[in-house]
């Protein structure tokens, strides 16, 4: 279970992750694994499965966004597919519903969450959050959307109210930032 949060602030895609891996039993390690990272110009943070988030972060080369085409129109044309051919090469069964795919991808000013079906969801102006902590963190980031912060510091309360009150999202937290 995870906490996963992404908003963009002033031009700049700012997303943060917990650094929990647990299982069904609440049981956990604090992992050194990351669970965001850059690609590029765009960020992807990954919930559920570790051997997912090792393919994407090691194996997945998603292609450059073409200059005129939009962000959504990439993510659904190009990223996803090619996303989905990654994870078929890798021996993934992507028909399953188990397949523990869920994602955050920030591009242009955009981002998107990406579900177990492949299907592609644009994320409130406000900010998105995927994982155990989503709902807690969600909130936490409508609540401080016009409030004077910076980003980093919305990104880390979301994070913070999480764990507060979520068994499975712990520390450290990794925050990243891209213009």
């Amino acid at each position: 279970m995870t906490c996963i949060v992404a908003i963009i602030d002033n031009e700049k895609i700012i997303m943060g992750a917990d650094s929990c891996a647990s299982d069904e039993n609440c049981s956990y390690v604090i992992s050194q694994n990351t669970k965001i990272f850059q690609k590029d110009e765009m960020f992807i943070g990954c919930a559920n499965s570790f051997r997912i988030i090792n393919i994407i972060e090691h194996c997945f080369t998603p292609s450059v966004i073409p200059s005129k085409m939009t962000a959504g129109k990439y993510i659904v044309s190009s990223f996803v597919p090619e996303l989905r051919q990654t994870l078929e090469d890798q021996k993934i069964d992507v028909s399953s519903e188990d397949m523990g795919l869920n994602l955050l991808v920030g591009i242009q000013n955009c981002i998107f969450e990406i579900q177990n079906d492949f299907s592609v969801i644009t994320m409130p102006a406000y900010g998105a959050s995927i994982g155990s902590g989503s709902d807690v963190a969600r909130g936490s980031l409508f609540t401080s959307w016009n409030m004077p912060m910076t980003g980093s510091e919305r990104v880390l309360k979301a994070l913070e109210a999480a764990e507060a009150s979520i068994a499975t999202v712990r520390r450290p937290f990794n925050i990243l930032e891209v213009k």
